[in-house]
């Protein structure tokens, strides 16, 4: 085999296998996304140790851009979207004028969306600010507490839903899709 031959094929697989490799890793970063045609779908899902209620989880105390302390009792009886985001992450930028959004739409509804911002707390600040966030935006700078939710990885953005008992009904790793929102979680604030 020529010296052209052999870096032509050589070249082919590699190809071949950074697909396999780029599809592979997909799977591991974003969430599926639905179709058009998919059925709303309650996940049975467990937390390390097999918790699946939020309130097993052992309580966080952050402060708002405010300055007021919270922690996530504060909105029990609510269908909570608790979303972890930085001022870095520009998947985490795009989705939250969405956020914006569904908070208006569906807070009347019992929704209750809290931004959790991973970052310089001045910085989260003035990215709430500018963006008119409508919705609790809490501050810390260790992204140790996603691994409290299931995100050992610290993938941002990362949405964890939990119904108006506790329950976690969804997560998902990546950036949120409007068909993501409409198929997985409209349905559970609707119940």
């Amino acid at each position: 085999m020529d010296k052209n031959r052999f870096t032509t094929a050589l070249y082919w697989i590699l190809l071949v296998v950074a697909a396999i490799v780029a599809y592979k890793l997909g799977g591991l970063w974003v969430a599926e996304q639905p179709t058009a045609s998919s059925a709303p779908r309650t996940i049975d899902f467990q937390l390390d140790g097999g918790v699946t209620s939020a309130w097993d989880i052992p309580p966080f105390y952050l402060e708002d851009t405010e300055g007021n302390l919270h922690q996530l009792s504060d909105w029990k009886g609510k269908v909570i979207m608790l979303n972890f985001w930085a001022t870095w992450c520009p998947p985490c930028k795009y989705e939250i004028p969405e956020f914006i959004e569904y908070q208006n739409e569906y807070g009347v509804n019992g929704l209750q969306i809290i931004g959790i911002g991973i970052d310089d707390p001045d910085k989260v600040k003035n990215f709430t600010r500018t963006l008119e966030i409508n919705y609790p935006v809490l501050l810390t700078t260790s992204s140790e507490i996603m691994s409290k939710w299931g995100n050992s990885n610290q993938v941002l953005p990362y949405t964890v839903i939990i119904d108006r008992e506790g329950q976690i009904r969804y997560i998902h790793r990546g950036q949120l899709s409007k068909l993501s929102f409409e198929h997985e979680i409209k349905p559970i604030i609707l119940e």
